[in-house]
């Protein structure tokens, strides 16, 4: 079992921290999720391909944005 002297270390600040990091993760993922929509309808216009190959391009960003954890 943990001892109280465990719990005590980390005070009020931890959690500021905590929901800090929640939240900016929660607005890089909105931003990588929006940009990638909002240029998928341009890029098949421009370059003269299919929609399904221009959303390769969301997919891979998303995923290694979430896949490196940054």
């Amino acid at each position: 079992m943990v001892s109280q002297e465990f719990w005590k270390k980390d005070g009020p600040f931890s959690w500021v921290i905590l929901v800090t990091i929640v939240l900016s993760r929660f607005a890089g993922i909105g931003f990588s999720i929006s940009t990638a929509g909002v240029f998928s309808d341009a890029y098949p216009e421009h370059f003269g391909v299919a929609q399904a190959e221009t959303n390769v391009i969301g997919a891979t960003v998303l995923g290694v944005f979430l896949f490196t954890g940054k």
